[in-house]
């Protein structure tokens, strides 16, 4: 993913990776991070409806998964996941606006 994601940006293009697990290793490599976030209730009822998984599944995969203050030491920008996924789509979409407009004025 590496060496696609700098063969890629170094052309110009936008890259995007999804990580459940973000690192420092992970954040070295990245202009800007976006962390997605919904409370632990309703990611538990999203997975239990979308993936068919136990509360017991459940809770492996949280305790897999850094804190939202360590979360928070990577995030440029936090969109809350609370609602439908054409609203996160739009919460998305202008966060990678917003980006997109931060940048520019950097390069003047």
């Amino acid at each position: 993913v590496r060496e696609t994601a700098f063969s890629l940006s170094d052309k110009g293009e936008l890259v995007l990776v999804e990580t459940a697990l973000p690192g420092p290793e992970f954040a070295d490599i990245c202009d800007h991070i976006i962390c997605f976030y919904a409370d632990s209730k309703l990611r538990g009822k999203r997975l239990s409806s979308d993936r068919g998984y136990s509360d017991e599944r459940f809770k492996d995969i949280i305790n897999l998964q850094p804190d939202e203050e360590e979360y928070a030491t990577y995030a440029d920008c936090f969109i809350v996941n609370d609602g439908t996924k054409e609203q996160l789509w739009k919460r998305t979409e202008q966060a990678i606006n917003d980006f997109y407009k931060l940048c520019k004025r950097e390069q003047r």
